[in-house]
């Protein structure tokens, strides 16, 4: 299993050592702070109770609120609730620039809404042995735009319906989101650990390193804007001016908005395409 980031494989160093340096590269940031606090071999399973997994936290062991980790079977389960209405008669059309955010970011505008913290789920990705990349960029040169793809590890991207209950239905996240136009849904891809970034805000000795998703609460895009955790491989400018909305929430295969949901993201299996070695 490879843990890293930017391109390093820390194969001397083993557990908490080998992540914190794996997010910061220095040792220092809110994802670092996060998994400095780890230990690696009291990873809370999928499936844990969430009291239990608070109360570890509080005693140090590895757990992240809202967050189960399954080691052995690479993936990590991420609690939510459904974000918008598809359902509401006046407002059929809920057009979509985030898969996932987090609460009083853009709600309006996402799948689910998770309370879980965008650095803990980057070192929940860690955990599982994927190693973050870039993020995606676009900028317009005269008439023309530019575009930048992010990088990063695929990740796959799931969403469980009742989850916990003999009713649980385990889907990819694309079948949520449809074209407005024709109803297609979203065309074929793959999703990637891009791993957000960090930013320096205030100045002087105010001055700050923040990991910009736990700011801006962009935790799955759809659109690129810069600041996510897991982003689409292609480059959709979230600007109208750029390029026109042509994505919504697909009513007939999304639950009432507050329904109770998970997000899974899991490696790919051997075979699949775009696999880390």
């Amino acid at each position: 299993m490879r843990i890293g980031a930017r391109g390093a494989a820390w194969a001397g160093l083993t557990g908490t050592a080998a992540i914190t340096l794996a997010v910061s590269g220095a040792g220092a940031g809110p994802v670092a702070q996060a998994v400095a606090q780890t230990n690696t071999t009291g990873v809370v399973p999928a499936g844990e109770p969430g009291p239990q997994a608070e109360s570890e936290t509080q005693d140090g062991a590895a757990a992240f609120p809202f967050i189960r980790i399954d080691a052995e079977q690479r993936v990590v389960d991420v609690e939510g609730v459904v974000a918008v209405d598809a359902h509401h008669p006046d407002t059929p059309r809920v057009y979509l620039e985030l898969i996932a955010c987090s609460p009083d970011s853009r709600e309006h505008e996402s799948l689910v809404v998770t309370q879980a913290k965008p650095s803990h789920l980057h070192a929940a990705l860690l955990l599982i042995g994927l190693e973050p990349g870039t993020p995606g960029s676009w900028r317009t040169v005269g008439d023309a735009v530019e575009r930048i793809a992010p990088q990063g590890d695929t990740v796959v991207v799931e969403i469980l319906t009742n989850p916990g209950t003999s009713q649980e239905r385990a889907t990819p996240i694309e079948s949520w989101v449809v074209n407005a136009e024709d109803g297609a849904v979203f065309f074929d891809g793959r999703w990637v650990f891009a791993g957000s970034r960090f930013i320096t805000v205030g100045s002087g000795d105010e001055s700050r390193e923040v990991y910009e998703a736990d700011a801006a609460g962009t935790i799955v895009g759809l659109t690129t804007f810069g600041s996510e955790v897991i982003a689409w491989s292609g480059v959709i400018s979230h600007l109208a001016g750029v390029d026109e909305p042509e994505w919504i929430a697909n009513a007939e295969a999304m639950p009432n908005r507050g329904e109770a949901v998970v997000l899974r993201f899991r490696a790919p299996s051997d075979d699949a395409d775009g696999t880390s070695e």
